[in-house]
This record gives C-alpha cells, sequence and structure tokens, in this order.
C-alpha cells in the first residue's frame, strides 16, 4: 500500500497456491513498458515470471551505457541523475544481485511524476566523467555511448 509502505500479500487472490522455493530472482523489463518484473528460479520446478502491471501514473527512465575496450557495458560505472528535484545514483553492475541470479547491465530510475530528467552524470569504470545537461524526456530507454 502506497499510503502506509507496507506489502500485503496476494498470493491467493493472483490464483497463486505455492510460491515455490527459489534461491534467486531478477528484477528486469522483460516486455519493455517501462516496468520492471520479476524472473525467479523455482528450485523444484520451472522458471516463473511475474509481469507487473502497476504503473500507477508514474514515470522511470532506463539507462544503458557503451564504452570501447575491454569493458564494453562500463561495468562499475556510477550513474547519477536530477529529476523532479531529486537526485538518484545507481551503478552498472554485472553477476549476481543475490543467490544465483544476475540482470542486465542497466540501470532503471523511478521519477514519480517528473516529465523529464534534468541533468545526468556518468563516472566510468576509468574515472572520466561525462554530463549530459539537456533534459531528457520520461520513459525512455537511452542508450549512452562514450
Amino acid at each position: 500500500q502506497i499510503s502506509t509502505g507496507q506489502f500485503n500479500d496476494v498470493t491467493q487472490s493472483w490464483g497463486e497456491t505455492d510460491m515455490g522455493a527459489s534461491r534467486g530472482f531478477v528484477m528486469v523489463d522483460i516486455d519493455g513498458n517501462g516496468i520492471l518484473d520479476i524472473v525467479k528460479r523455482d528450485i523444484y520446478g520451472k522458471a516463473v515470471i511475474y509481469l507487473s502491471n502497476c504503473r500507477l501514473n508514474n514515470t522511470m527512465i532506463r539507462l544503458e551505457l557503451q564504452q570501447p575496450g575491454m569493458n564494453p557495458n562500463a561495468i562499475g560505472a556510477r550513474i547519477s541523475l536530477w529529476a523532479g528535484g531529486i537526485r538518484q545514483t545507481r551503478w552498472i553492475i554485472s553477476g549476481s544481485t543475490n543467490i544465483a541470479s544476475g540482470g542486465p547491465p542497466e540501470a532503471e530510475f523511478g521519477l514519480g511524476s517528473a516529465t523529464q530528467v534534468d541533468r545526468i552524470e556518468i563516472l566510468w569504470p576509468d574515472g572520466a566523467t561525462s554530463t549530459i545537461e539537456t533534459p531528457q524526456p520520461a520513459n525512455e530507454f537511452l542508450k549512452i555511448i562514450r
């Protein structure tokens, strides 16, 4: 519930009776609609995908970095952005974010009601920095090439 910041158990109302036993999951936008979905691997069964449909009129932006050399996905880069007067920071990571799972080397930012990103700063893995001060529209997927 947004008003209380609490989660509700909706397992049965979604038609699920047993969520299974899993040791890992990843949150990724499977269907490209700008909303993070959940993919998990049940230890004793098949992989399960839970597609989210809870936009709630909020906006987002997803960033992918690309650079020349031996680290083309810029693993280890830090991305900071400003939107709606709020600064957020994410890192480009690779490998596991919890046991037996890992997602794509992208950074997704929830923007609330902001309609654009005002500024983006990238600290590349080698210590160089890039700044984008041209406003970028919300609900986009940006590939930033160094």
